[in-house]
């Protein structure tokens, strides 16, 4: 707070409780003991997490997926329960009615429906951020509803070959760049929009074929279906600029179609 708050502190149970007030009233507090120091900036917020401390409240119940292979250090981890995608997913539908489409329809439409399909499809997600001496690798872990997940573990199959030539295509200064590799990129979409529709409201699953080709429109694919099965299974997409239009870059599985 710029050196203009007051500090409060006291014995609290085994440790030392401070409190540090700014002049226009925000406040910090944090409780250090037995080496560990929290810190919140509400105070029913830091009490709770102390009565999970002490036992009088249930801990939090989970696994990580530890990182494989060799020379690997684990240098940062998170996760984020259903109750924070449920904060989390309105906060995103938002960026991404704003980001992807153009029209008012669309935005209120991804505003109110992905919230929905978010919550009623995601259970967890962890992060997970590995040194392997070169540099840094983020790992997530989505973790989905049980019959979503099946769904997915048969549909959404990696595929087999490289990134080279579509990577020859793409500009050494681009900003960002994601890479598709799918053993059968159309089931693997179709799937998707089944699930959606399965865990969305009746009005919503109807919608939601025809929304969902908006998703396409930053590349200018008006049919998803036509391109997935003349582009085949690799599929790469960049910017140029963080803030620029999407380039997509595939191979051509069918002459035709195309």
């Amino acid at each position: 707070y710029g050196g203009e708050a007051e500090l409060e502190s006291y014995p609290k149970s085994d440790g030392q409780y401070y409190v540090w007030t700014a002049r226009d009233g925000r406040r910090i507090m944090a409780f250090a003991a037995g080496g560990l120091v929290f810190i919140a900036n509400d105070e029913a917020a830091l009490d709770k997490v102390l009565s999970v401390r002490s036992g009088s409240e249930q801990a939090l119940s989970f696994n990580f997926a530890d990182a494989k292979g060799e020379n690997r250090e684990i240098v940062a981890r998170g996760i984020i329960t259903e109750a924070g995608i449920a904060q989390i997913s309105n906060i995103l539908a938002i960026q991404m009615a704003i980001g992807s489409v153009e029209d008012e329809e669309s935005k209120q439409f991804i505003s109110a429906a992905l919230p929905v399909i978010v919550r009623n499809s995601i259970k967890q997600v962890e992060w997970t951020a590995v040194d392997d001496g070169a540099g840094f690798e983020d790992r997530y872990r989505i973790v989905p509803e049980p019959k979503i997940g099946q769904v997915f573990a048969e549909t959404l199959e990696a595929g087999k070959g490289e990134f080279r030539e579509l990577a020859k295509m793409i500009p050494a200064d681009a900003a960002m760049i994601t890479f598709y590799n799918l053993k059968d990129s159309r089931i693997a979409w179709r799937s998707i929009l089944l699930s959606i529709q399965a865990v969305s409201d009746p009005v919503t699953a109807r919608l939601a074929p025809v929304f969902a080709k908006t998703l396409a429109e930053p590349y200018g694919i008006d049919d998803t279906e036509s391109f997935l099965a003349a582009a085949g299974n690799r599929i790469a997409s960049f910017r140029i600029d963080p803030e620029g239009e999407q380039v997509a870059v595939t191979g051509i599985a069918d002459d035709e179609t195309l």
